[in-house]
């Protein structure tokens, strides 16, 4: 079963839920909302035997909840689903899939995929040829590419990246 993502889009900052309501409009069970004021979620009191929960501390619990949850990945990183970790490439080398699909004039989406380094999962992550370009120019892509650098729509290119070291949580 996959997770589904909850977002605060429909939540009304100037409005006073109850834990059914505000389950109902995230999308959520009800003991799910409890479970959230127990982890932090501000209660304004109870009405009923139910905590009143303001949109804007449900807005603001739920966007602080997706922050923590966020990965930074450097350029020649991938998020591996199966490690939920930040991994390099495996051999440091990968497909980018030139998509046929403008970011801007002549700046394509590229897609980028590769297999961990640790379990061998499938890893994917998207980009732009401009920034594949800075990647080159800035020395994490290996200087043996500059002859594949030919972003042409509908095509794949293999691209190796330099080998850096840099420092595992591990």
């Amino acid at each position: 079963m996959t997770k589904k993502k909850i977002t605060g889009r429909s939540i009304r900052k100037n409005r006073m839920y109850s834990v059914k309501d505000a389950a109902r409009v995230v999308g959520v069970k009800p003991r799910t909302v409890n479970r959230w004021t127990r982890m932090g979620l501000r209660t304004r009191g109870r009405y009923q035997r139910s905590h009143i929960i303001a949109g804007s501390d449900l807005k603001e619990f739920l966007r602080t909840r997706h922050r923590a949850n966020k990965v930074t990945l450097m350029p020649f990183q991938m998020l591996c689903m199966k490690c939920k970790k930040a991994r390099r490439c495996k051999d440091d080398i990968a497909d980018a899939a030139v998509k046929n699909k403008l970011v801007s004039p002549s700046v394509y989406h590229v897609l980028i995929s590769a297999h961990c380094e640790k379990c061998g999962t499938k890893m994917y992550r998207r980009s732009s040829t401009d920034e594949i370009l800075k990647w080159y120019n800035s020395g994490i892509l290996d200087k043996r590419n500059k002859k594949r650098l030919l972003f042409q729509p509908n095509t794949i290119i293999k691209v190796q990246f330099a080998h850096f070291m840099e420092e595992t949580d591990e």
